[in-house]
């Protein structure tokens, strides 16, 4: 092999000033795969199950507000123990930056209204496990972005952590 000219040189990240960028690309790509994973399971798994009409509001990958929105609103049911302004005033803060803010709220409490998912109790084993994995998405995200801004400062010349 060597005659023919097919060598493969090693170069040692940690010489080459590119292992700070490989542990991030790799934290990056494990966290990204688990955060599909958990995204796929909440979408065909728990929403089906206890909101599927809210699946419609999944647009983005990045759809953070969807997630917290879900953190405090899980089934209809939490949703229909307020009356409508009470509501609309609670999930305001949650609901993000959105054009027609209200007319939106409205409808997902509309929506709830008329649910076709299964009718549990806000403090069943079913609904906590719901709560575990979206809170566990969010952390997911907020690892991820953290990643974000660290590839977004970080220049290849430097290789430490500043913290």
């Amino acid at each position: 092999m060597m005659q023919q000219g097919l060598v493969q040189i090693y170069w040692d990240p940690l010489f080459s000033s590119t292992d700070d960028w490989q542990e991030l690309s790799n934290t990056y790509f494990h966290i990204t795969l688990a955060r599909t994973r958990l995204q796929h399971s909440l979408l065909l798994h728990h929403l089906p199950l206890y909101f599927p009409e809210f699946s419609r509001y999944w647009h983005s990958t990045r759809s953070t507000w969807f997630i917290h929105f879900l953190e405090r609103f899980q089934i209809p049911a939490a949703i229909r123990a307020l009356d409508r302004q009470t509501f609309i005033a609670e999930a305001w803060k949650v609901a993000g930056r959105k054009v027609y803010k209200r007319a939106k709220l409205e409808e997902i409490y509309d929506l709830a209204g008329e649910s076709i998912g299964i009718p549990v109790a806000l403090d069943s084993p079913a609904i906590e496990t719901f709560r575990l994995q979206l809170s566990r998405y969010a952390e997911l995200n907020r690892h991820r972005d953290q990643l974000d801004q660290r590839a977004q400062g970080c220049s290849p010349a430097i290789r430490t952590f500043n913290g």
